[in-house]
Protein backbone atom coordinates (compact mmCIF):
# COMPACT_ATOMS: atom_id res chain seq x y z
CA UNK A 1 0.00 0.00 0.00
CA UNK A 2 1.32 3.65 -1.08
CA UNK A 3 2.28 6.10 1.99
CA UNK A 4 -0.32 8.20 0.76
CA UNK A 5 -3.11 5.13 0.72
CA UNK A 6 -1.87 4.69 4.03
CA UNK A 7 -2.49 7.78 5.61
CA UNK A 8 -5.66 8.07 4.38
CA UNK A 9 -7.33 5.18 6.06
CA UNK A 10 -5.71 5.90 9.14
CA UNK A 11 -7.08 9.44 8.84
CA UNK A 12 -10.78 8.09 8.09
CA UNK A 13 -9.98 5.24 10.62
CA UNK A 14 -9.11 8.66 13.27
CA UNK A 15 -11.88 10.43 12.56
CA UNK A 16 -14.83 7.67 12.54
CA UNK A 17 -13.27 7.24 16.27
CA UNK A 18 -13.85 10.50 17.25
CA UNK A 19 -17.55 10.02 16.12
CA UNK A 20 -17.69 6.54 17.64
CA UNK A 21 -16.35 8.18 21.22
CA UNK A 22 -17.91 11.86 20.91
CA UNK A 23 -20.06 10.58 23.66
CA UNK A 24 -17.58 8.54 26.42
CA UNK A 25 -17.23 10.28 29.60
CA UNK A 26 -14.27 13.36 30.08
CA UNK A 27 -11.27 11.45 30.72
CA UNK A 28 -11.01 13.11 34.37
CA UNK A 29 -14.06 10.72 35.15
CA UNK A 30 -12.71 7.47 33.19
CA UNK A 31 -10.90 4.55 35.52
CA UNK A 32 -7.20 5.21 34.78
CA UNK A 33 -5.05 1.62 34.31
CA UNK A 34 -1.35 1.32 34.41
CA UNK A 35 0.52 0.42 31.32
CA UNK A 36 4.49 -0.37 31.08
CA UNK A 37 6.00 -1.16 27.46
CA UNK A 38 9.10 -1.71 26.09
CA UNK A 39 10.71 -0.74 22.69
CA UNK A 40 9.99 -2.90 20.71
CA UNK A 41 8.70 -1.69 16.77
CA UNK A 42 6.65 -1.99 15.46
CA UNK A 43 4.53 -3.17 18.73
CA UNK A 44 5.69 -0.36 21.11
CA UNK A 45 7.61 2.64 19.92
CA UNK A 46 9.25 4.74 22.32
CA UNK A 47 9.29 8.28 22.06
CA UNK A 48 7.01 8.66 19.22
CA UNK A 49 3.72 10.74 19.91
CA UNK A 50 2.69 9.82 16.09
CA UNK A 51 3.53 6.19 15.98
CA UNK A 52 3.76 5.07 19.37
CA UNK A 53 3.43 1.35 18.05
CA UNK A 54 0.77 -1.41 16.52
CA UNK A 55 0.30 -2.42 20.11
CA UNK A 56 0.21 0.94 21.82
CA UNK A 57 -2.85 2.17 19.73
CA UNK A 58 -4.67 -0.91 19.68
CA UNK A 59 -4.49 -0.34 23.50
CA UNK A 60 -5.22 2.72 23.16
CA UNK A 61 -8.37 2.37 21.12
CA UNK A 62 -9.33 -0.22 23.43
CA UNK A 63 -9.00 1.68 26.40
CA UNK A 64 -11.46 4.52 24.24
CA UNK A 65 -14.19 1.85 23.83
CA UNK A 66 -13.85 0.45 27.45
CA UNK A 67 -14.29 4.11 28.49
CA UNK A 68 -11.13 4.07 30.96
CA UNK A 69 -7.82 6.23 30.33
CA UNK A 70 -4.53 5.00 30.36
CA UNK A 71 -0.83 5.98 32.00
CA UNK A 72 1.93 4.94 29.91
CA UNK A 73 5.34 4.10 30.97
CA UNK A 74 8.55 2.75 28.64
CA UNK A 75 11.28 1.13 30.43
CA UNK A 76 13.41 -1.62 29.60
CA UNK A 77 12.02 -5.27 28.74
CA UNK A 78 12.55 -7.19 31.83
CA UNK A 79 11.73 -4.13 34.15
CA UNK A 80 8.32 -3.85 32.25
CA UNK A 81 7.89 -8.09 33.03
CA UNK A 82 8.67 -8.10 36.32
CA UNK A 83 6.22 -4.93 36.68
CA UNK A 84 3.26 -7.03 35.41
CA UNK A 85 3.89 -10.02 37.13
CA UNK A 86 4.26 -7.80 40.57
CA UNK A 87 2.26 -4.96 40.03
CA UNK A 88 -0.70 -4.59 41.52
CA UNK A 89 -3.08 -4.07 38.42
CA UNK A 90 -0.86 -3.79 35.27
CA UNK A 91 -1.28 -3.51 31.29
CA UNK A 92 1.53 -4.59 28.77
CA UNK A 93 0.13 -3.58 25.19
CA UNK A 94 1.96 -6.96 23.70
CA UNK A 95 3.87 -9.98 24.37
CA UNK A 96 4.31 -13.16 22.93
CA UNK A 97 2.80 -16.24 23.91
CA UNK A 98 5.15 -19.25 25.24
CA UNK A 99 4.83 -21.84 26.96
CA UNK A 100 6.89 -21.04 29.91
CA UNK A 101 5.38 -18.03 30.43
CA UNK A 102 1.93 -19.27 30.79
CA UNK A 103 1.50 -19.23 34.42
CA UNK A 104 2.05 -15.49 36.62
CA UNK A 105 -0.34 -13.61 33.62
CA UNK A 106 -3.40 -13.05 32.35
CA UNK A 107 -3.38 -13.27 29.21
CA UNK A 108 -6.21 -11.50 27.90
CA UNK A 109 -6.60 -10.74 24.10
CA UNK A 110 -4.81 -11.86 21.37
CA UNK A 111 -3.77 -8.98 18.99
CA UNK A 112 -1.62 -10.17 16.24
CA UNK A 113 0.92 -13.11 15.33
CA UNK A 114 4.70 -13.22 15.34
CA UNK A 115 6.98 -14.78 12.73
CA UNK A 116 9.89 -15.97 14.12
CA UNK A 117 12.69 -16.33 11.49
CA UNK A 118 16.67 -16.03 11.18
CA UNK A 119 18.53 -12.92 10.01
CA UNK A 120 21.79 -12.90 8.61
CA UNK A 121 24.15 -10.78 6.76
CA UNK A 122 24.85 -12.73 3.23
CA UNK A 123 23.81 -16.03 3.56
CA UNK A 124 19.86 -16.97 5.07
CA UNK A 125 19.33 -19.92 7.53
CA UNK A 126 17.22 -22.95 6.09
CA UNK A 127 16.68 -24.79 9.32
CA UNK A 128 17.14 -25.23 13.32
CA UNK A 129 19.25 -28.14 12.47
CA UNK A 130 22.15 -25.36 9.80
CA UNK A 131 21.14 -22.99 13.22
CA UNK A 132 22.57 -25.23 16.15
CA UNK A 133 26.52 -25.44 14.01
CA UNK A 134 26.68 -21.81 14.25
CA UNK A 135 29.19 -20.54 16.39
CA UNK A 136 26.33 -17.96 17.99
CA UNK A 137 22.91 -16.77 17.71
CA UNK A 138 21.61 -13.30 19.68
CA UNK A 139 18.71 -12.93 21.05
CA UNK A 140 16.91 -10.57 23.78
CA UNK A 141 16.73 -12.22 27.11
CA UNK A 142 13.33 -13.48 28.21
CA UNK A 143 11.63 -13.04 24.91
CA UNK A 144 10.00 -15.85 23.01
CA UNK A 145 13.05 -16.43 20.80
CA UNK A 146 14.67 -16.78 23.90
CA UNK A 147 12.86 -19.07 25.67
CA UNK A 148 11.91 -21.10 21.84
CA UNK A 149 15.79 -22.20 21.51
CA UNK A 150 16.15 -22.92 24.86
CA UNK A 151 13.53 -25.17 25.07
CA UNK A 152 15.27 -26.56 21.96
CA UNK A 153 18.40 -26.97 23.99
CA UNK A 154 20.76 -24.71 21.83
CA UNK A 155 23.61 -23.67 23.70
CA UNK A 156 24.67 -21.26 21.18
CA UNK A 157 23.04 -18.41 22.34
CA UNK A 158 24.68 -14.78 23.14
CA UNK A 159 21.63 -12.37 25.43
CA UNK A 160 21.38 -8.79 24.97
CA UNK A 161 18.86 -6.22 26.29
CA UNK A 162 17.36 -4.71 23.32
CA UNK A 163 16.78 -5.28 19.53
CA UNK A 164 18.70 -2.44 18.61
CA UNK A 165 21.45 -4.59 20.51
CA UNK A 166 21.15 -7.46 18.66
CA UNK A 167 21.51 -5.22 15.51
CA UNK A 168 24.66 -4.08 16.50
CA UNK A 169 25.75 -7.98 17.39
CA UNK A 170 25.07 -9.06 13.47
CA UNK A 171 26.04 -5.85 12.42
CA UNK A 172 29.74 -6.13 13.82
CA UNK A 173 30.13 -10.05 13.08
CA UNK A 174 29.91 -10.81 16.55
CA UNK A 175 27.18 -13.17 15.79
CA UNK A 176 26.27 -15.81 13.28
CA UNK A 177 22.14 -14.95 13.13
CA UNK A 178 19.64 -13.55 14.97
CA UNK A 179 16.48 -14.73 15.72
CA UNK A 180 13.07 -12.66 16.23
CA UNK A 181 10.12 -11.59 14.53
CA UNK A 182 10.93 -10.50 10.93
CA UNK A 183 9.07 -7.19 11.39
CA UNK A 184 10.58 -6.36 14.20
CA UNK A 185 13.77 -7.13 12.38
CA UNK A 186 12.97 -5.10 9.17
CA UNK A 187 11.58 -1.69 11.20
CA UNK A 188 15.02 -2.51 13.83
CA UNK A 189 17.79 -2.62 10.88
CA UNK A 190 15.96 0.44 8.84
CA UNK A 191 15.48 2.45 11.89
CA UNK A 192 19.24 1.99 13.08
CA UNK A 193 20.45 2.49 9.10
CA UNK A 194 22.47 -0.53 8.91
CA UNK A 195 24.36 -0.82 6.12
CA UNK A 196 23.02 -3.07 3.97
CA UNK A 197 19.87 -5.86 4.12
CA UNK A 198 19.57 -8.66 6.31
CA UNK A 199 19.09 -12.35 4.38
CA UNK A 200 16.16 -13.84 6.29
CA UNK A 201 15.56 -17.63 6.51
CA UNK A 202 12.55 -19.75 6.57
CA UNK A 203 9.61 -19.46 8.97
CA UNK A 204 10.61 -20.97 12.22
CA UNK A 205 7.54 -20.62 14.34
CA UNK A 206 5.12 -19.03 14.43
CA UNK A 207 3.74 -17.29 17.61
CA UNK A 208 0.82 -15.41 18.78
CA UNK A 209 1.11 -11.75 20.42
CA UNK A 210 -1.49 -10.63 23.43
CA UNK A 211 -2.36 -7.76 25.15
CA UNK A 212 -1.25 -8.71 28.87
CA UNK A 213 -2.36 -8.21 32.39
CA UNK A 214 -1.05 -8.55 35.96
CA UNK A 215 -2.90 -11.55 37.92
CA UNK A 216 -4.45 -9.03 40.34
CA UNK A 217 -5.82 -7.22 37.70
CA UNK A 218 -9.85 -7.21 38.28
CA UNK A 219 -11.94 -9.09 36.07
CA UNK A 220 -14.42 -6.68 35.01
CA UNK A 221 -11.27 -4.81 33.54
CA UNK A 222 -9.95 -7.54 31.89
CA UNK A 223 -13.65 -8.68 30.25
CA UNK A 224 -13.75 -4.67 28.79
CA UNK A 225 -10.70 -5.11 27.04
CA UNK A 226 -12.08 -8.29 25.43
CA UNK A 227 -14.45 -7.00 24.07
CA UNK A 228 -13.18 -4.47 23.23
CA UNK A 229 -10.24 -6.20 20.86
CA UNK A 230 -13.06 -8.26 19.81
CA UNK A 231 -15.13 -5.28 18.61
CA UNK A 232 -12.09 -3.90 16.73
CA UNK A 233 -11.24 -7.85 15.36
CA UNK A 234 -15.19 -7.60 14.14
CA UNK A 235 -15.03 -4.51 12.30
CA UNK A 236 -11.41 -4.49 10.52
CA UNK A 237 -9.68 -1.55 12.73
CA UNK A 238 -6.89 -4.34 14.27
CA UNK A 239 -5.80 -4.50 10.09
CA UNK A 240 -6.18 -1.34 9.58
CA UNK A 241 -4.08 -0.79 12.41
CA UNK A 242 -1.21 -3.11 11.90
CA UNK A 243 -1.48 -1.88 7.63
CA UNK A 244 -0.26 1.35 9.36
CA UNK A 245 2.97 -0.21 10.82
CA UNK A 246 4.10 -3.02 8.63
Amino acid sequence: MSSSRTVAVFVLLAASLCVRFAAAEPVATRPVDTVVAANYPPLMIEGSVERPGYAVDVLRIAAMRANRALEISFMPYERAMHAVRAGPAVLMPALFYGKRRNEGFQWIAQIQAARLRFARIGASVTDLDEARAFDNIVVERGTTADVFLTELGFKNLIHVATPKASALMLQHGRADAWLQDETIIRQTWAKEERPGPVVFGSLIHEVPIFLLGSPTLPPEVIQAYRNAIASMKADGTLVQLWTRYR
